[in-house]
Order: structure tokens, then C-alpha cells, then sequence
């Protein structure tokens, strides 16, 4: 598909974190802008995700995570950021509940994108109650907010 569409795209096979230096030093030459995580779903599995990413990213790196509520790991994700001077979001109009850490730097136009796929915290508070309503009534409430894609995004099917 790369050929056919003339895209400069290579597929290198490794494991993350132990070979993410010498894929990048090797194959990238420089500071990556963009790491997309989607691995083994454990929150020690992000943390060194993240640190061996890290270590090669720009200063305006923005790094997306893959499955942040689907597989719980909230918590973990936030816990990336004490050591760094970077931002966090949970994006949570995506299918799986992404999340996105990125430097104070990170462009207008970039953080108003991010903005799209954001819920507000009284929506989300709402739907983290979701076991105080009946299904029916829940969706009947979402279906006034005009919210009802938000439901589908925010839990998965093991939580309906």
C-alpha cells in the first residue's frame, strides 16, 4: 500500500522499551514528534513505554495512548506525569478512550484538534455514575444531552 500511494514508510519489527533506542537511532536519525503506544495493556507496560520514548521525543512531542479507559489504566496514565513538565488529557470522544501527554508548547492549532475529542468533566462525572441510573433511564438522559455517541465511546461492552 506505501508503494502504491508513494509513501516513505518502513515497518521495523521490535519490542518496546528494549528496542525503541536503536529503532530510532537507526531507522528515524533524530527527536521523534509522535509516539503512538498501543502494546501490552498494563500500566507498568505504558510507564516504560513512555520512558524509553521519551528519552527521544522533540520538545513538542505529542504522545497518544491507545486504550486508556477501555483497559483502566487512568490512573497509571497520570502518574506518567510528576517527573516531566508536560500536559495530560483523556480524549474521551475516541472509540477507546485515548490519552494524549504533550509540553506546554504543543501549537494553538494542535491543542484546539485535541479539544474536539475532550468531554466535559460534568459529563464525564455523570457517566461515572452510570450504576446510580437504570440503563434505560441513563440513555433516555444522554439521548436530552444529545450524548448518546459519548456512551458508546466511554464504556465498553464488558461495562454495559
Amino acid at each position: 500500500i506505501a508503494i502504491q500511494e508513494d509513501l516513505n514508510l518502513s515497518v521495523i519489527k521490535g519490542f518496546s522499551p528494549k528496542d525503541v533506542d536503536w529503532i530510532i537511532n537507526k531507522h528515524l536519525g533524530g527527536k521523534i514528534d509522535l509516539v503512538f503506544v498501543d502494546g501490552l495493556h498494563t500500566e507498568y507496560q505504558q510507564k516504560m513505554d513512555f520512558r524509553a520514548s521519551l528519552e527521544n521525543a522533540s520538545t513538542e512531542c505529542l504522545f497518544l495512548f491507545h486504550d486508556v479507559i477501555n483497559w483502566r489504566m487512568e490512573r497509571g496514565f497520570f502518574q506518567l506525569l510528576p517527573d516531566t513538565n508536560m500536559e495530560a488529557r483523556i480524549l474521551h470522544r475516541t472509540s477507546s478512550g485515548m490519552g494524549v501527554i504533550y509540553s506546554n508548547s504543543l501549537s494553538k492549532d494542535v491543542l484546539e484538534c485535541l479539544e474536539a475529542f475532550q468531554e466535559s468533566d460534568g459529563r464525564v462525572s455523570l457517566l461515572k455514575r452510570k450504576k446510580a441510573f437504570p440503563r434505560r433511564q441513563l440513555a433516555t438522559l444522554l439521548g436530552k444531552l444529545g450524548r448518546v455517541d459519548v456512551v458508546k465511546s466511554f464504556w465498553t461492552p464488558r461495562a454495559l
